[in-house]
């Protein structure tokens, strides 16, 4: 576990017990516990001050920060010993905009290290994952590389005339989810280049499309795995 540890970083959604130190005290005491002495302990905090963006506050106590401050100095700390991995619980979670901006920006600035990002925020994973693994009480109910969203899916009330014809879109993963005698719920899951083909083929044929709905293919995932 000792082991483990010099490998991996964390940065909790809060952090209890840290609000008396300043984050130079922070920094420091964190690198020394990482085996650094006390010169490289030093340049190692200035290091993260100046990542942080918190050298205006350096001897400030972490009490009187606001969150997004306070999850600044967290997330300097998560990295103090420049870790492999690094575990992301809802960093977001909780400061205002002005805030989740700044962290943000200071999520963007890790480079070349592996970010395991739980966030419920589906924007956040778009923004910052690769890969998505959905989990629903505790076990992985399914898995998305991120490059297959360029896809989205489409739910449209369509003339039932489409029916027949449908096996011949091969770009198209169609599916029926509801029919009555003047129209079915159709969806389809397509890049925006097949879907535009789609919709140009039924105005040719003179199917009519009631209705058209659209949502990322991230959301209908997290909806399938997780909130059903």
């Amino acid at each position: 576990m000792e082991v483990a540890r010099r490998f991996i970083g964390y940065v909790g959604e809060s952090q209890s017990g840290l609000e008396n130190f300043t984050p130079r005290e922070l920094f420091e005491s964190a690198a020394k516990m990482y085996g650094m002495n006390s010169q490289q302990s030093e340049e190692r905090a200035k290091e993260l001050l100046a990542f942080s963006g918190l050298g205006g506050v350096a001897n400030d106590l972490i009490e009187g920060f606001s969150k997004g401050m306070a999850q600044r100095a967290f997330i300097g700390l998560g990295i103090v010993h420049e870790p492999d991995i690094l575990l992301l619980d809802e960093p977001m979670s909780g400061p205002d905009q002005k805030a989740q901006d700044d962290v943000r920006v200071l999520l963007r600035k890790i480079t070349n290290k592996t970010l395991i990002y739980a966030s419920h925020n589906l924007d956040e994973i778009e923004e910052f994952a690769s890969a998505v693994v959905f989990m629903h009480e505790g076990k992985v109910v399914g898995q998305l590389q991120l490059a297959e969203l360029n896809r989205e899916v489409f739910r449209l009330d369509i003339d039932p005339a489409i029916k027949p014809l449908l096996n011949g879109f091969d770009h198209l993963d169609a599916c029926i989810t509801g029919e009555s005698s003047s129209a079915i719920e159709l969806k389809l899951t397509a890049d925006a280049s097949s879907f535009q083909d789609f919709i140009d083929f039924c105005k040719e044929k003179g199917i009519q499309i009631r209705r058209i709905r659209s949502r990322s293919l991230l959301e209908d995932l997290y909806n399938k795995y997780v909130r059903t």
